[in-house]
């Protein structure tokens, strides 16, 4: 096996590029490889490119069903471990905070000196903003601004 190097012109055969895992295969003599001089190639002799195309497709024929297989028990272990341990989905939904649509909560500091008010009372308070949003640009929009 035998080194070579991008642009580098070579004789029939298959090469393996090193960087990318890729084959190359030269159909006739004095072909040049793609890439630069800074791409290494490695020459792979016909009767061991064709000894271990088999052997990487009964690899692949082989795992496959193996990662599908474990990527099943893994989804229904999720599933059960989340069946039977409930309670730590309501401990994540109580460390979340109240979220209202619409509003950007971009002045957080003076918002924190107020006091927490309940969920419904947020909701309110974020709808009767948006109104007044809403007026001030219709206002706005009769006075001629853009």
């Amino acid at each position: 096996m035998q080194r070579h190097n991008g642009g580098q012109r070579v004789t029939r055969g298959v090469y393996l590029d090193l960087t990318s895992v890729d084959l190359f295969q030269c159909p006739e003599q004095g072909a040049v490889l793609p890439g630069d001089h800074n791409t290494s190639y490695l020459e792979i002799p016909a009767p061991v490119a064709f000894a271990a195309a088999p052997l990487l497709g009964l690899t692949y024929i082989i795992f496959l069903p193996v990662l599908g297989i474990a990527g099943l028990i893994s989804f229904a272990m999720h599933r059960l471990v989340r069946a039977l341990l409930p309670s730590g989905a309501e401990m994540g939904r109580m460390a979340v905070p109240a979220w209202v649509p619409g509003v950007s909560y971009l002045i957080r500091g003076r918002r924190a000196a107020q006091p927490a008010a309940a969920e419904g009372e947020a909701a309110d308070t974020a709808e009767e903003f948006l109104d007044d949003v809403e007026e001030k640009l219709q206002q706005r929009r009769r006075d001629g601004e853009r």
